[in-house]
């Protein structure tokens, strides 16, 4: 009984793993890559609740970044990008 616990124990981390890996692999943006990948990488290390909230904070998605702009400044930021 004991063994089955350690396996399923050592499978789900291996999971984990595995799905940060994938997902990191098979994001569409940059935005998706850095949600899912600081996530995964919450879980699949065991870090505290809150440490995708503050990674995210540190290195914040293009959306996130967008979003707290003024209309203003987004005017400017388009004018920079065409």
């Amino acid at each position: 009984m004991r063994g089955k616990a350690i396996d399923k124990k050592e499978k789900d981390k291996l999971s984990s793993y595995g799905k940060l890996v994938c997902d990191f692999a098979n994001a569409k943006n940059i935005d998706d890559l850095l949600t899912s990948f600081f996530a995964n990488f919450q879980s699949a290390f065991n870090f505290s609740n809150d440490f995708k909230e503050k990674t995210l904070k540190i290195y914040p998605p293009r959306q996130m970044i967008i979003d707290n702009l003024s209309e203003d400044e987004r005017e400017l930021v388009e004018l920079f990008l065409e």
